[in-house]
C-alpha cells in the first residue's frame, strides 16, 4: 500500500519485465485504468444504486458514495495516464513528464484522505451520540415490549424481533429475508469484482513496473477489505438482532468498525501522499540504488581511459537523474573528440540500463600535477566543456 523502497530486488524485476516492449507495458497499464473506471467504478455504482433503490439501507447508501469516490479517483489516474502518454507536446517538456505520475497519485491520495476524514467524523458522531438521540421506531417498540411484558402474548424472542422489524422499519436493518439475501449477494458481487481487479492490477504493476497500477491495486485492496468488513459486521449485527439480542452497544459496532477501518486507510494514503512529495522534491536516491549505480558506473568505466570520481542520483518523479564525475587515468592521452565520445557512451549506457536513470549529466574533472604544463593530463577538458561566448 505504500510507495515501494528501491531495493536490489527491484532491479531483478526490471530485467524480468524487459521481455515486454514499452508500448505493451503502457497498453497494460492503460487497460488497468479503464477496467478500474468502468467496472470498478461505473458498474459498482449501478449495482449499489439498484440495491439502494430496493432496500433504502443507509449502509448501502454509504457504500455507493464510496464507489462514486472510486470513479473520481480513477478519473484522476486516467487523466494522468493520458497526459503522460501524450507525445504532441513533448517540445514543452524538454526533460520529460516523469513527474506526472507522482502528481496524479498525490491528487488521488489527497482525495482519499479527504474522504476518509469525512467518514471518520461522521462515524465518531454516531459513536458518541446519546442513546436518547438515536431512538428510532424499532427501539421504541422494543422498549414498549420490555416495559409492558403482557403485550408479548407468549411470543418467542425471534418472533418478537421479527414483529419489531416488520413494523419498526429500521433503515439499517433488512426487514425481510428476500431483501436480506439480495443485499448479501450484491455485496458479494462487489467483493468479487474488486478482487478480480486487484489481481489484474497487481499483475499489471509487476509486468509494467507502474506506480499507477500499484496505486489502483492498493485502492482495490482497500475496497475488498472494506466491503468484507461491512458484510461481516452487517451479517453479525443482523443475526443478533433477529435473535432478540438487543443492546445499546450493538448499535455502536458498525460505526466503531467504520472508524477503525477508515483510520487505517487514512494512514496508508497519507503515507503514500507524503512519499510522493518526497520523490517530487529531488530527494537523494536510496542507498541500495546508489550502491547499484556506483557499481554499474565502475564496471562501464573499467576498460576505458577514465575512472569514477563521484556519482550522485536524485528522484525526478518515477525515475532518477544521475550526475557522474570522472577523471582520466594516469598516463592516458586522448583527443577532445575521443573524450566526448567516451562521455557520450557513458551517458548512453546509464540511460539504457535497468537502473531507472532518465537523465544523465557527465562531467570530466581534469587532473594536473602541481606546476605541470603538459596537456597529457587532459587539463584542457575544462576549456573544452566551457560554453562558447
Amino acid at each position: 500500500m505504500f510507495w515501494p523502497e528501491r531495493t536490489c530486488s527491484a532491479f531483478c524485476l526490471h530485467r524480468a519485465m524487459a521481455r515486454l516492449l514499452p508500448e505493451d507495458r503502457e497498453d497494460l497499464v492503460n487497460l488497468a485504468v479503464k477496467l478500474s473506471f468502468w467496472i470498478g467504478g461505473i458498474t459498482l455504482v449501478a449495482i449499489k444504486g439498484l440495491a439502494l433503490f430496493l432496500s433504502g439501507s443507509k449502509l448501502v447508501k454509504a457504500s455507493m458514495f464510496e464507489s462514486l469516490g472510486d470513479i473520481i479517483s480513477s478519473s484522476i489516474l486516467a487523466l494522468t495516464q493520458v497526459r503522460s502518454r501524450d507525445v504532441h507536446d513533448l517540445h514543452l517538456y524538454p526533460t520529460g513528464k516523469r513527474r506526472f505520475t507522482p502528481l496524479g497519485i498525490l491528487c488521488f491520495a489527497a482525495f482519499a484522505v479527504s474522504s476518509m476524514t469525512g467518514l471518520i467524523i461522521q462515524n465518531l458522531q454516531e459513536v458518541f451520540q446519546s442513546d436518547d438521540d438515536s431512538q428510532d421506531s424499532s427501539a421504541v417498540l422494543r422498549r414498549l415490549f420490555e416495559e409492558q411484558p403482557r403485550l408479548r402474548k407468549g411470543l418467542q424472542a425471534e418472533q418478537l424481533e421479527a414483529l419489531i422489524l416488520q413494523y419498526g422499519r429500521d433503515e439499517d436493518v433488512i426487514a425481510d429475508d428476500s431483501t436480506f439475501k439480495l443485499m448479501v449477494s450484491l455485496i458479494g458481487v462487489c467483493i468479487f469484482i474488486k478482487g478480480m481487479l486487484l489481481v489484474f492490477c497487481r499483475h499489471a504493476a509487476r509486468q509494467a513496473d507502474s506506480e499507477i497500477a500499484k496505486t489502483l491495486s492498493m485502492d482495490h485492496r482497500n475496497d475488498v477489505l472494506g466491503n468484507s468488513v461491512v458484510m461481516g459486521v452487517f451479517l453479525a449485527t443482523d443475526t443478533l438482532r433477529r435473535r432478540g439480542q438487543v443492546s445499546p452497544w450493538l448499535d455502536k459496532v458498525d460505526p466503531v468498525s467504520s472508524v477503525l477501518l477508515a483510520s487505517w486507510i487514512f494512514y496508508c494514503w497519507l503515507t503514500t501522499g507524503l512519499e510522493q512529495l518526497t520523490v517530487l522534491s529531488n530527494y537523494r536516491a536510496e542507498d541500495e540504488h546508489m550502491e547499484a549505480l556506483i557499481a554499474f558506473t565502475k564496471k562501464i568505466l573499467e576498460p576505458g581511459p577514465f575512472a569514477m570520481s563521484e556519482v550522485e542520483a536524485y528522484h525526478i518523479g518515477d525515475g532518477y537523474a544521475a550526475r557522474v564525475t570522472v577523471h582520466p587515468k594516469v598516463g592516458v592521452e586522448h583527443t577532445p573528440s575521443e573524450v566526448a565520445a567516451a562521455l557520450d557512451a557513458l551517458e548512453h549506457a546509464l540511460l539504457t540500463s535497468d537502473l531507472e536513470v532518465h537523465e544523465v549529466h557527465a562531467k570530466l574533472r581534469p587532473v594536473q600535477a602541481s606546476g605541470s604544463k603538459s596537456s597529457s593530463d587532459m587539463s584542457w577538458a575544462a576549456q573544452y566543456h566551457k560554453p562558447a561566448t
